[in-house]
């Protein structure tokens, strides 16, 4: 039988470190990378390592997520990993938001990655790892960026309960809880709004990310936090009330 590893988000930053690492592993066949928009990497290439197979599919759409569950079940596979990647943010006020916008967010960081796990679950073994990308922003409210970190609020919460569900049959759930870092994802989410970051603390790159969170999965750790500042902000989190919190944030954060 097949053996896969699926990382979504893959075309470029944290999804495209990941990919880099599985392309060393050789526990799976094939490595699915699921992108809006095609990765470079071809289809078959002769470089060693498992086969890279692209899947173009927008997964803020129904359409684009049941693209992904109907080609699992196309022919017989084990589903080795699942890298939840994919995600979206727009910074800024909250009443500046479009409609667009907040559905968006709301489908591909949580609906999206919520699907993703219950079409996988099914074509996993034990041994299996789930690792779900949230951020340093799922450990409190952070006004001007209230629905990303509502959202990946939801993606701490949920990873975190699945790893309970799924702990009798040996497989792992690993949140990963990455601060800033320098990829295209700032400019994207900061376009065309105003009341955005300008001070990037810790900010460092995504192949540090990734090797930090495929040890972490490895290992079965629960969370995966790279970095001091990353690490600071989770212990605060649980000894100081959000409110201070919060008015840290906006102290320290100039907006441009």
């Amino acid at each position: 039988m097949k053996s896969i590893a699926i990382v979504t988000g893959a075309s470029r930053g944290l999804g495209a470190a990941f990919a880099s690492l599985l392309r060393q592993s050789d526990k799976v066949d094939e490595i699915w990378v699921i992108a809006r928009h095609c990765p470079e990497t071809p289809p078959s290439d002769h470089r060693p390592g498992p086969r890279i197979v692209p899947l173009c599919c927008d997964l803020t759409t129904e359409a684009g997520r049941q693209t992904v569950e109907k080609r699992l079940t196309e022919e017989p596979l084990r589903v080795d990993c699942l890298i939840n990647n994919a995600g979206m943010a727009k910074f800024g006020m909250g009443e500046a938001l479009t409609p667009t916008e907040v559905s968006d967010m709301l489908a591909l960081n949580c609906i999206a990655l919520t699907s993703l796990c219950v079409a996988c679950i099914p074509h996993m073994e034990r041994g299996a790892h789930i690792i779900n990308i949230a951020s340093i922003a799922a450990f409190l409210p952070v006004p001007e960026m209230s629905v990303y970190a509502a959202t990946k609020a939801y993606v701490l919460r949920y990873s975190l309960a699945l790893r309970r569900e799924l702990a009798p049959r040996g497989i792992s759930v690993t949140t990963v809880c990455p601060g800033w870092m320098d990829t295209d994802f700032i400019p994207l989410a900061s376009a065309g709004k105003t009341h955005t970051p300008t001070r990037f603390v810790g900010i460092t790159t995504p192949e540090r990310v990734a090797a930090k969170a495929w040890s972490d999965a490895q290992r079965g750790k629960t969370l995966s936090v790279c970095g001091a500042f990353p690490r600071l902000v989770h212990w605060a989190s649980r000894l100081l009330p959000h409110s201070w919190l919060m008015t840290f944030w906006r102290w320290q954060q100039p907006h441009g």
